[in-house]
């Protein structure tokens, strides 16, 4: 499982955010427009993963979130380098 302030995949360079290290996005705390940012993920998939993450709590392992639809394996592994939990 993946522990709080560990990463869900590897740092990239990039502005700290309030989310967590340099250009990773934090998907417990990421805004819809956070969300958008990374690679696949337009505004309905973005809201989607809001709405998971309100109704079943904290994300826990990245591949929680293939319960979202529209998010499968190959779009779960190209996101998760740009991934962190706080």
């Amino acid at each position: 499982p993946v522990l709080a302030s560990q990463s869900l995949g590897s740092e990239a360079d990039g502005p700290a955010t309030a989310q967590g290290p340099p250009g990773l996005t934090d998907l417990n705390t990421a805004t819809v427009q956070e969300l958008e940012s990374l690679p696949g993920i337009g505004p309905t998939l973005a809201a989607a993963i809001i709405d998971f993450r309100s109704k079943n709590g904290p994300i826990t392992r990245v591949y929680q979130l293939l319960a979202v639809d529209g998010l499968g394996p190959k779009k779960i592994e190209a996101i998760r380098p740009f991934l962190v939990q706080q």
